[in-house]
């Protein structure tokens, strides 16, 4: 919503926010996708753990590691 608001109003850069949001409505859609798979033993298994507060760059290296594992659960290109 913040990034439809914040979109120039061009006709141009009207139909390139439209088609960024299509896109991310696509990805949106894949992951929720991958999160519903219960097929997948591992996706019912898998642990996420997020920082509560990411005050260092070791924290958020931590959460690269946890989100790369997540991609691989998912099967996210």
């Amino acid at each position: 919503a913040l990034f439809a608001n914040s979109a120039p109003t061009t006709s141009s850069s009207t139909k390139e926010a439209q088609q960024q949001l299509e896109q991310l409505l696509l990805d949106l859609q894949l992951l929720l996708n991958g999160v519903k798979n219960y097929e997948s033993p591992r996706m019912l298994t898998f642990k996420f753990y997020m920082p509560k507060k990411a005050t260092e760059l070791t924290h958020l290296q931590c959460l690269a590691e946890e989100l790369k594992l997540l991609e691989e659960v998912l099967y996210l290109p």
